[in-house]
């Protein structure tokens, strides 16, 4: 693990601490397929920080999913970048099963409890839409379909 990579690990503990969890020691005998475990309450999360979630490879992802299903765990990849291209704050991304994303979105989600609104996908950027919402809100408003299309 290089330094830059062990200072995001530090990083994302730094901000698990701060919102209460309590963090496992790192193991440094051999590489694993997670670099954090943490606890609050009933939560358990394990992490793993990778600087290109493009060289992730089906087997580390698996490995992962299947260590964090068993003793009901979520996983999670912390990165900021595929393929050299740079990952977007605020948006969630998969790898193979495994959600992914940047250290700022994490510290949103950890530390503030905003959670994003997009999801990349083949193809594009994907935002869930609460149709009924915005059914009752335009008839609030008393706008016909056609005037806000």
């Amino acid at each position: 693990m290089t330094s830059r990579e062990m200072g995001k690990v530090k990083a994302a503990e730094a901000v698990l601490k701060e919102a209460g969890f309590t963090v496992s020691q790192r193991c440094r005998s051999r590489p694993s397929c997670f670099d954090i475990a943490a606890r609050k309450d009933d939560s358990i999360i394990l992490i793993k920080v990778k600087p290109d979630i493009g060289c992730v490879s089906p087997y580390d992802s698996l490995e992962l999913r299947i260590i964090s299903e068993s003793v009901s765990a979520a996983s999670l990849f912390i990165s900021e970048k595929t393929r050299e291209k740079p990952l977007e704050d605020d948006t969630v991304y998969l790898r193979y099963n495994v959600l992914a994303v940047t250290s700022k979105t994490f510290e949103n989600i950890v530390l503030r409890q905003v959670y994003p609104l997009i999801q990349a996908g083949p193809g594009g950027y994907y935002v869930e839409i609460d149709g009924e919402a915005i059914k009752r809100r335009r008839q609030e408003l008393g706008l016909s379909v056609g005037d806000v299309t």
